[in-house]
C-alpha cells in the first residue's frame, strides 16, 4: 500500500522504482500505469567532448609569453561541445504493429478491445497508442494507453479498471436553466 502523503493506492515493484512496477491509485476510476524495469530505456545518454576554454588577453601582440599588464582586458572564450548526434533505436513498431500489439494486449488484460476507438502514432524513435473507451458510441476521457521503443518492448502502460455504470434517467434541464 502507497502512503496516503505519496498519493495512496497500492504498488507492486520497487518503492525506488528500480524495478518494474505497477501503481493503481484510489481515484474513483482505479487508475493504473505500469513502469517497466528502467534498463528498458537505456543511458540516455548523448556523447559530447567536453567545453574548450579559450584565454585571450588584450594589450599583448609580442607573443612573446609576457604577461598583459594589469589594466588590460583578458577575454575567455568558451567554444561549445561537439555532440553526436543519437541514433534512433532498432525495432521500434510501425503504427499498424503498434496497433495490433495494443489490441492483443488490452484483450490479454480482460479488457474488451471492441468497445474501445483506438489510435496510434509511431516515428523512428518510439510508437503509441491511446485506447478511447465508447459509451452509447460516443468516445469519452477514459483511455487506456501503451508505448513502445526499441525491438517493440513495452515501455510504459497506463488505464483504468472500474468500469462506467448506467445511473439511469435522471431529470435535466435546459441550458438557459443551467445558465441561470
Amino acid at each position: 500500500e502507497v502512503p496516503a502523503e505519496q498519493g495512496g493506492g497500492w504498488m507492486v515493484g520497487a518503492a525506488d522504482y528500480s524495478t518494474a512496477n505497477l501503481n493503481v491509485s484510489k481515484d474513483g476510476l482505479l487508475s493504473w500505469w505500469f513502469n517497466p524495469d528502467p534498463s528498458v530505456w537505456g543511458s540516455g545518454t548523448v556523447t559530447c567532448a567536453e567545453p574548450v576554454e579559450a584565454v585571450s588577453e588584450g594589450g599583448d601582440d609580442s607573443g612573446g609569453g609576457e604577461t598583459a599588464p594589469p589594466d588590460s582586458v583578458v577575454d575567455t572564450i568558451v567554444i561549445d561541445p561537439v555532440c553526436e548526434e543519437p541514433a534512433p533505436p532498432v525495432g521500434v513498431p510501425s503504427q499498424d504493429e503498434a496497433l495490433a500489439k495494443a489490441r492483443q494486449l488490452f484483450a490479454d488484460l480482460g479488457y474488451d478491445v471492441a468497445a474501445y476507438e483506438f489510435e496510434a502514432y509511431a516515428d523512428d524513435w518510439s510508437a503509441y497508442v491511446t485506447a478511447y473507451l465508447l459509451i452509447d458510441g460516443i468516445r469519452s476521457p477514459l483511455t487506456l494507453s501503451v508505448g513502445y521503443g526499441a525491438e517493440g518492448v513495452l515501455t510504459w502502460a497506463s488505464g483504468a479498471l472500474a468500469t462506467p455504470q448506467d445511473a439511469g434517467a435522471y431529470p435535466l434541464v435546459s441550458v438557459q436553466a443551467g445558465i441561470d
